[in-house]
């Protein structure tokens, strides 16, 4: 009888620890493209040169509609992307500090046109807004290796993803403060 409760017990760690580990991959290292609303992909997605997509791009910088993360913000964890210990090792941005990581992600200027193959599993920090009610309401990753981002969702100030060296410094500084 014992055997078959180790087993049992065995089993049961097993499918918790492989739940947590499929849990965490998914929230860390998942990118939805369909995030992006039809309304979205109709106006970024159909100009059919790279030319007529920057236009579309810069035609929209500032637009509202378009601004990250489309809600106030109320609180913002830095996470590094690592397997499960990222949670332990989440860092919550002062309220004062807030508007500087939203203004940086606004602000076109931060950003190139520069486009990678990278994916987010390469990121090293994941960077989550919340908003009033502790909903995420944004989502940011960070590879500075690779000097790209990606959103969730989708700003067009951010322009392709790529950093500038001007957004490099302050995209460090703004990671050193925490």
């Amino acid at each position: 009888m014992t055997r078959i409760k180790i087993f049992i017990w065995l089993s049961l760690i097993i499918l918790v620890v492989g739940s947590i580990y499929v849990w965490d991959q998914l929230d860390r290292n998942v990118y939805c493209e369909t995030c992006i609303s039809a309304e979205e992909m109709e106006t970024f997605s159909s100009p059919k040169s790279i030319k007529a997509l920057k236009s579309v791009y810069i035609e929209n910088f500032g637009n509202p509609v378009y601004n990250f993360p489309r809600t106030s913000v109320k609180s913002i964890k830095v996470f590094k992307n690592r397997l499960i210990l990222s949670r332990l090792s989440a860092v919550t941005i002062s309220e004062r500090e807030l508007g500087d990581w939203v203004e940086f992600f606004n602000n076109p200027d931060n950003f190139t046109w520069k486009e990678s193959d990278w994916t987010v599993k390469d990121s090293e920090f994941v960077v989550r807004f919340y908003d009033d009610e502790a909903e995420e309401v944004g989502k940011v990753w960070i590879c500075r290796q690779c000097q790209m981002t990606k959103s969730i969702p989708f700003c067009p100030n951010m322009k392709f993803g790529g950093l500038s060296a001007d957004g490099m410094t302050k995209i460090q500084d703004l990671l050193s403060r925490r």
